[in-house]
């Protein structure tokens, strides 16, 4: 039996209050999120789908006074939900949300809803009304943005192509992220959120000549990572010659990092480079190579610090690269992400099957139910405790989704917070859980 049965016909305060866990971790990464979007002035933000609580919403609201918003909500279950959330978004009109997959769109402090219509394999939902194209007005800019919720896009890319799109948000919970990627965007820029437990996060727009990009946009954020991608998007280059071309730049690819003691390496090497590299080139080299060698590669702060290393290393001053690129990381405070929730939450469960078995006998399933959540949570304190003893031998020496021609930031957000099931039972395998005791890499 599911905890998510078990504890929703037999514990229901229980159930309610694991839901809470997601929903007060979202609330603090996105917090943390929007403090850094308006350090960096962005215009247009794109979070993924089925990431961002129903309760944020005013904060999002208000917080859009002077930009677009796309954040993915998720399943309306009820009709209690589906009032809430048109009293939330001031919804005049008649909409049907409930069992819907809902976005919102979010502009100069207006909300409006858009009801996602292609289901992907094994989501339950009542298909909804689709892809949309709005003609959007921010700073006095005026520009058509689009919003397809995942497997929309895909079904509906011509559709908004058609309807002359310039930007199109692309919230999205998807592990498929080939048919995503255009080969070289000719039409409309796309800022694709992903989760975080897929990866993929990117902005594929003309005309970047940056680092981390190539003739599709900017490189994808990893797998596993969090992140926030940030581009100046003037516009495509004419057919016509003789026009000014546009000015397309990347300004931003930040991770956001946990202030946890996996994390230490990568913070750590953020901070050394508060103060640029000093001494002889071969130098200034080792420095960025010893922090490098303490980092998962795939990580984009380590990204970071290889282009860094190759610049020093190629005979150029990566000063501004650094200040750009290296230093502008978010670390945020511990326990936002997949491996923290979880374990809040089989802790949670572990206590209330115990109290169940007490005080109610006759639910007979909770007993073996605790002995497997027992082994689920052995698990997790064995792991962390892996963890700490590697992290004590490996430490640092030296002591974290439209410049529219028009003219502004758009920003893809990558997040892991996402509206995370009740783990079953029988979900006991360390790999599911996204944990290894075995992973010698230095990160976890």
């Amino acid at each position: 039996m599911a905890a998510a049965t078990l504890l929703g016909s037999h514990a229901t305060d229980s159930y309610i209050e694991l839901e809470k866990i997601c929903e007060q971790a979202a609330e603090t990464i996105l917090s943390d999120v929007l403090e850094f979007l308006e350090q960096h002035k962005i215009d247009i933000v794109v979070f993924p789908e089925s990431h961002v609580p129903r309760s944020f919403l005013p904060k999002l609201i208000k917080f859009s006074e002077d930009r677009v918003i796309v954040a993915g909500l998720g399943t309306i279950r009820t009709d209690e939900e589906a009032s809430q959330l048109v009293e939330t978004c001031k919804i005049a009109e008649r909409v049907e949300l409930k069992d819907r997959n809902v976005s919102a769109l979010i502009v100069g402090g207006e909300c409006s809803v858009i009801t996602k219509e292609s289901q992907a394999d094994n989501e339950h939902a009542t298909s909804g009304e689709g892809a949309v194209v709005r003609d959007i007005t921010v700073r006095g800019n005026q520009f058509r943005i689009g919003v397809a919720v995942c497997k929309d896009y895909l079904v509906s890319e011509k559709q908004l192509w058609d309807q002359h799109a310039d930007i199109v948000c692309i919230p999205a919970f998807s592990s498929n992220l080939a048919d995503f990627e255009a080969r070289a965007p000719r039409n409309f820029a796309r800022l694709l959120a992903n989760t975080a437990r897929y990866g993929g996060t990117q902005i594929m727009a003309p005309e970047l000549d940056d680092p981390f990009t190539d003739r599709r946009g900017v490189i994808p954020i990893p797998k596993d990572r969090q992140g926030v991608i940030v581009v100046d998007f003037d516009g495509y280059k004419p057919k016509i010659t003789g026009y000014v071309n546009p000015r397309n730049r990347l300004a931003l690819r930040a991770e956001i990092i946990e202030r946890t003691a996996d994390n230490k390496s990568a913070l750590d090497a953020i901070e050394a480079l508060e103060i640029p590299p000093s001494g002889t080139a071969k130098e200034k080299s080792d420095q960025i190579r010893r922090l490098l060698n303490l980092l998962d590669k795939e990580r984009p702060v380590a990204a970071a610090l290889k282009q860094c290393l190759t610049m020093y290393c190629t005979g150029f001053d990566p000063s501004e690269f650094i200040e750009t690129f290296v230093r502008p990381h978010l670390a945020v405070n511990e326990g936002f992400s997949r491996k923290s929730i979880r374990k809040r939450q089989v802790d949670l469960i572990l206590e209330t099957l115990k109290d169940l078995v007490v005080n109610k006998p006759e639910v007979t399933e909770a007993g073996e139910a605790l002995t497997h959540y027992r082994e689920l949570a052995g698990k997790y304190q064995m792991v962390e405790g892996a963890t700490r003893a590697r992290k004590n031998l490996t430490a640092t020496p030296i002591d974290p989704e439209s410049r529219f021609s028009y003219q502004g930031h758009v920003v893809a957000n990558g997040t892991v917070t996402e509206q995370m099931p009740i783990p079953d039972i029988e979900e006991v395998d360390l790999e599911e859980q996204g944990l290894d005791v075995d992973d010698d890499s230095g990160e976890n």
